[in-house]
């Protein structure tokens, strides 16, 4: 009986290892969809809203500042956290908040939040996904851990611009329709990362 129950905890470890491995890119790529998703619509916010080119940049650089603010609030913590999930799940849900704000955008002060938001989404999540990919996965000097995060910047920043483009041209509720699909990823990696964190991990340096 004992036997069994031990033989059991290293499959459930391994299968937990396995699934926090695939959810934690997938916030990372929902993160960075919010990053790209915007550009193709810059245009038609600016006709739709009559905003100006000065507030069109503001909002563009909104993300910036968002990174910058969680680098500075944050930045340093991910390594010395041992429960990363404290920092992981707000970042996802900064995310998901900046891609709700805009998809309700209809004015300029909402789309400067949601730019914000996105990029405080972002600057958190960065560090601390990345470190607990480093944490989880096999030991081969972060080789696994850094293809899965290049992998999941560059997925992120190529399609971002293709789904909300393509929305764009078929007139296919393009303010809308592409942050509800990284709503329903942002969403779909806080319940991975919450449900599959790996038990031992927790009190992990």
């Amino acid at each position: 009986m004992s036997s069994s129950i031990c033989a059991a905890a290293p499959s459930a470890a391994a299968t937990s290892h396995r699934a926090i491995l695939l959810f934690l890119p997938l916030a990372l790529m929902s993160a960075l969809l919010n990053s790209s998703v915007p550009t193709p619509l810059y245009p038609h916010y600016q006709q739709a809203l009559a905003l100006s080119d000065v507030s069109l940049t503001l909002i563009y650089g909104g993300y910036a500042g968002g990174v910058l603010i969680s680098l500075f609030g944050v930045g340093n913590l991910a390594g010395r956290v041992s429960d990363l999930r404290a920092m992981i799940l707000p970042a996802l849900l900064a995310v998901l908040g900046g891609a709700l704000l805009f998809s309700l955008a209809d004015s300029f002060w909402s789309l400067l939040l949601a730019r914000v938001l996105a990029g405080i989404g972002t600057g958190a999540l960065t560090g601390a996904a990345n470190v607990a990919l480093l944490r989880f996965g096999p030991r081969d000097g972060g080789k696994r851990a850094a293809l899965s995060a290049t992998l999941s910047f560059t997925a992120g920043l190529a399609l971002g611009p293709v789904f909300s483009g393509l929305a764009l041209q078929l007139e296919f509720y393009p303010t809308q329709l592409p942050f509800l699909l990284i709503m329903g990823l942002a969403a779909c990696a806080m319940a991975g990362v919450a449900l599959s964190w790996p038990a031992r991990a927790q009190g992990a340096p």
